[in-house]
């Protein structure tokens, strides 16, 4: 008799290893596996909330965020298409290692039914559940047929030809994807005119009856199954002293039809719903929020959400419940430190890295020669940001004008030697010395209609990227290398840069920006309009790598903040206490008229102070426009001692 539990405690065992290796790599897309196995070595008990659902709780919320304005701790076990069933299963799990005080419910699953629900999704949904009993009970409650149960319970059983598949990342718990406390960001930007619909077989159908046009909406429902799971997870948080919070996150994929049905669900069972999907609530711009048409949101929108759910939870949620100790404390600092560093490279790369490099250009063309050519078209998505850097190079600019045409930049050690738009082909020969050799530079230009070309060929070899836009080539006047080419696509919005792999597997760009990002140093600075004497603002500037810096409001001690997670032009702009997201950090650059002006990390937006007719000073985000509200007069009061970049409190 004692063989026998001796087996099953050895199985249980065997099946717990061998699932990494038999199971597959799914789901990595949207960090699937390792959120699951992230949430299993959290600390036992050390979260004050759940977020259960489908895919908008992982992509619309981000606890790291929330963490960042509330110290309150959180994860997502959301999952693509969680059905009620699934939800219930992982809160059932989760609670064999955490109390939260506070249950988040995406309630879009609410009008699924199961012929909506693809085999792949009970994969995802079910597999990565650490193998027990409760495992075996949710595949056998929610599988839809007999060789969907076999292959989950026994991964084998459908994945044992995966052997010879194996590779070294099946050995680790983590992937490179951006998953922080089970959720995953998108920054791309996407909104078609398409409206999409998980119901795509229902609609409004027209028919003749009697001569006369009549229309017949097809009715949705929740059904029995939804809702005897959904009851099921009530009772749980009753029983388990849990405030459950259904809520619907915003999506296209959603309709009046539905949120009234679910609406009076939710009322008939007495409970509170947290409405997210009205567009009022959160000010959702589609046009700006969402990456994939309104299925889900994109950093902006998830940000709207993050900043919403925390003023909820610093109302609602009781502190004196929360866990505290020092090795928790540092544990989740060093968490929300890892993802401060990855968005602000993150939005770097999306948003600034052009003018970073621009601004990296200007400080170290005393010691370069910087070799510009055109290819196609350059003036289209030209700004009044990429004209100062020009000016400041020395060039012209005024390429608004020069649609199409050629153009050849040469500037040689901060001396120009050419800078000429032409309306045909053009083409430079020359030769220059360094400290050891003489060096042939070959220079071709060719505009849309005059070649579609660019060619910098320095002793023979070609360094143009041949892109459209500015092609950029940097040479050392020391020694005479390459010590940078990129290109600048400047009739695309987006300002795509991309680089030229000169040493492999090496990054130039990290060398070539290095710490020539920081214009000013760290200090306090007064800050006054160009057109007045007297100073408006008394700001701290703490500069925190690659060309961005964070602005500290002396007086109040707080940091000029994006309010709300605003995405558009005329944002708010408050003053909020530290947390180090993106919403908080500027980007620096020089005018012409040797003013200064801030441009937003977190949505490439002018920081504008302007006069209202009371003359308080009114703080927002604009459009960069070159406007006398956007630029300042930066004075230094009193430099602070720093070496190099360095990290706010």
């Amino acid at each position: 008799m004692k063989k026998f539990p001796l087996f099953i405690i050895g199985f249980l065992l065997l099946m717990r290893l061998l699932e990494p290796l038999t199971s597959p790599a799914i789901n990595n897309s949207d960090g699937g596996f390792s959120r699951y196995e992230e949430f299993y070595s959290l600390e036992k008990n050390s979260l004050d909330y759940l977020c259960l659902g489908t895919s908008l709780s992982y992509i619309d919320v981000n606890p790291i965020q929330i963490y960042a304005y509330t110290g309150y701790r959180g994860y997502t076990l959301s999952s693509p298409a969680q059905s009620m069933q699934i939800s219930y299963y992982w809160l059932k799990e989760a609670l064999k290692r955490q109390k939260p005080q506070y249950v988040f419910l995406e309630v879009g699953s609410l009008i699924y039914a199961e012929d909506q629900l693809y085999e792949n999704f009970w994969t995802a949904n079910l597999l990565q559940m650490h193998f027990s009993p409760l495992k075996i009970e949710a595949i056998l409650n929610c599988s839809t047929s007999t060789e969907m149960k076999n292959s989950l319970i026994f991964p084998l059983y459908r994945f044992h030809s995966r052997w010879n598949q194996l590779s070294k990342a099946d050995f680790q718990f983590s992937d490179e994807q951006n998953n922080f406390k089970g959720s995953r960001t998108r920054f791309d930007v996407l909104n078609y005119t398409v409206k999409p619909s998980i119901n795509s077989e229902d609609g409004t159908n027209y028919y003749l009856e009697s001569g006369d046009l009549q229309r017949e909406s097809t009715a949705f429902s929740i059904s029995e199954k939804n809702r005897k799971y959904f009851d099921k997870i009530v009772q749980l948080c009753d029983q388990n002293n849990i405030v459950l919070v259904p809520m619907k996150l915003p999506t296209k994929n959603w309709d009046s039809n539905r949120e009234t049905i679910v609406l009076d669900f939710l009322t008939q069972n007495g409970l509170e719903y947290l409405n997210l999907y009205e567009n009022e609530i959160l000010n959702i711009c589609w046009d700006m929020d969402t990456y994939d048409s309104g299925y889900h949101l994109n950093h902006y929108g998830m940000t709207k959400v993050s900043y919403y759910l925390s003023e909820f939870l610093n109302c609602h949620l009781d502190r004196s419940k929360q866990k505290i100790s020092t090795e928790l404390i540092d544990l989740w600092n060093r968490d929300l430190a890892e993802y401060l560093k990855w968005e602000q490279e993150s939005k770097i790369s999306n948003s600034i890295e052009p003018y970073r490099y621009l601004n990296s250009l200007l400080l170290k063309k005393e010691d370069n020669i910087i070799v510009i050519s055109v290819k196609d078209e350059a003036c289209l998505s030209w700004n009044s940001i990429l004209e100062a850097y020009f000016r400041h190079l020395g060039l012209d600019g005024n390429i608004y004008h020069n649609a199409q045409s050629s153009f050849i930049g040469v500037i040689d050690g901060g001396k120009v030697l050419l800078d000429t738009w032409e309306e045909n082909k053009m083409s430079l020969s020359m030769t220059f010395e360094d400290n050891n050799q003489s060096h042939e530079l070959e220079v071709i230009s060719g505009g849309w209609p005059y070649g579609l070309i660019s060619s910098i060929k320095l002793d023979e070899i070609e360094y143009s990227l041949n892109n459209r836009g500015l092609n950029i080539v940097v040479i050392s006047k020391e020694n005479g290398d390459v010590v940078s080419s990129c290109s600048i696509d400047t009739y695309d919005p987006k300002l795509t840069l991309k680089e030229k792999d000169l040493v492999e597997d090496k990054n130039q760009l990290d060398d070539f920006f290095n710490e020539a990002d920081c214009l000013l140093k760290n200090g306090i600075y007064t800050v006054s309009w160009p057109s007045e004497i007297d100073n408006f603002l008394e700001i701290e500037l703490i500069y925190v790598g690659d060309g961005c810096y964070m602005l500290r409001d002396v007086y109040s001690d707080k940091y000029l903040s994006i309010a709300s997670g605003g995405s558009v032009p005329g944002s708010l702009v408050d003053y909020e206490d530290y947390t180090g997201l993106t919403n908080q950090k500027w980007f620096l650059f020089q005018n012409i008229n040797q003013t200064y002006s801030f441009l937003s990390l977190y949505n490439s937006l002018a920081l504008n102070f302007s006069k209202n007719h009371e003359s308080n000073i009114d703080t927002h985000v604009y459009e960069p426009n070159y406007s006398m509200e956007q630029q300042f007069f930066l004075k230094c009061k009193s430099p602070i001692e720093s070496s190099g970049s360095i990290t706010a409190p």
